[in-house]
């Protein structure tokens, strides 16, 4: 980017033992980037998603990023977005199909892309130097807006090489919203169970056994997941933000699972879940640990089938004073990597 704009790659690496993700780093544009490497170090496969959302001005030019605060008003909202992916050389496409998505408060929301019709999910295909034109309804009552894209969000990876994410992330402030230093109530004890390791890292993965059965995370790396018809998978998440002054954020998150590139209504009918395992200090992880089981009625039918799970900050304590020019912390929303399920 030029002048105006700043890409920081952010890291998601794996942590080989527990299968969980760790990331670091946050600045005015939200980026994620997935690295893997086999175990004799010879071949790498490397594939990075960045972005950046701008402000369009009233003429319709472009403005300068947005970074982490924005004010929404009741109306029509335009923001510009870019986004630049990286992919592997073993990887031989021209042009990148982006899949673009858009949630607030956890309510995916509808927006145009480029002029075209409303509606919740929304594609392009990325062309070096291009901006697309995000347009929503804005409400003052809304407080956190986060735009998602995932690059090739239909690819099936490879085992061992080749197994990332490519989604990516970025979260803004409402600045002129009256309920942001509304906590959360309500959030039930369901789906949430003892955490006896009291890993440091934070968790973060799709699973095909369960924590109440097996305690361990796994990672999955040269075996797919192999089910029956009417068997599930779970996802399991620890995970909090630590800011500073190594003192634990409490971010609120919500989580969202996709099927074979498609949001699915995985959590009772409804299509995002707000989860919260807060930290009790820089090195000790969450008491409890969420797991939800993913019901087999997404992925039964034979052959192979791509799951994933994202989570995006849904509630960030003191949010506007977390913001510097460089950094916002609790801003970052995470993702697993693509996991592989074959039901036979």
């Amino acid at each position: 980017m030029k002048n105006n704009a700043l890409i920081v790659l952010l890291f998601v690496i794996f942590i080989s033992l527990s299968g969980c993700l760790e990331s670091s780093g946050t600045n005015k544009n939200s980026s994620n980037e997935n690295s893997t490497t086999d175990n004799g170090d010879t071949n790498s496969f490397n594939l990075s998603v960045s972005m950046n959302l701008k402000e369009v001005l009233d003429d319709g030019e472009i403005g300068s990023p947005i970074g982490f605060k924005y004010a929404v008003k009741n109306g029509s909202v335009s923001v510009a977005l870019e986004s630049l992916t990286v992919l592997d050389s073993s990887m031989k496409k021209q042009d990148v199909p982006i899949t673009v998505w858009l949630i607030c408060d956890n309510s995916f929301l509808p927006f145009s892309l480029d002029g075209g019709e409303y509606k919740e999910t929304n594609m392009y295909k990325e062309n070096q130097g291009n901006v697309h034109i995000i347009k929503f309804k804005g409400e003052r009552k809304m407080r956190f807006i986060t735009v998602i894209i995932s690059a090739l969000t239909n690819e099936k990876p490879d085992l061992k090489l080749g197994l990332y994410s490519g989604v990516c992330s970025y979260t803004f402030v409402n600045t002129v919203s009256d309920t942001l230093d509304n906590m959360p109530g309500g959030l039930s004890s369901e789906y949430y169970y003892s955490n006896p390791d009291m890993k440091k890292e934070g968790c973060f993965n799709i699973d095909y056994s369960s924590i109440t059965i097996d305690p361990n995370n796994h990672v999955q790396f040269s075996d797919d997941y192999v089910l029956n018809k009417n068997e599930s998978l779970f996802v399991k998440y620890n995970h909090d933000v630590i800011d500073d002054k190594n003192k634990p954020i409490g971010v609120y998150y919500s989580m969202f699972i996709l099927c074979d590139g498609e949001i699915v209504s995985a959590f009772n009918d409804k299509k995002a879940l707000i989860v919260k395992t807060e930290f009790t200090s820089s090195n000790t992880s969450s008491d409890k640990m969420f797991q939800f089981e993913l019901s087999s009625k997404y992925f039964n039918t034979e052959g192979l089938h791509i799951i994933q799970a994202v989570v995006v900050p849904y509630y960030i304590p003191d949010a506007l004073n977390r913001i510097s020019d460089t950094t916002a912390y609790g801003f970052n929303g995470y993702s697993t990597n693509k996991t592989r399920v074959v039901v036979k």
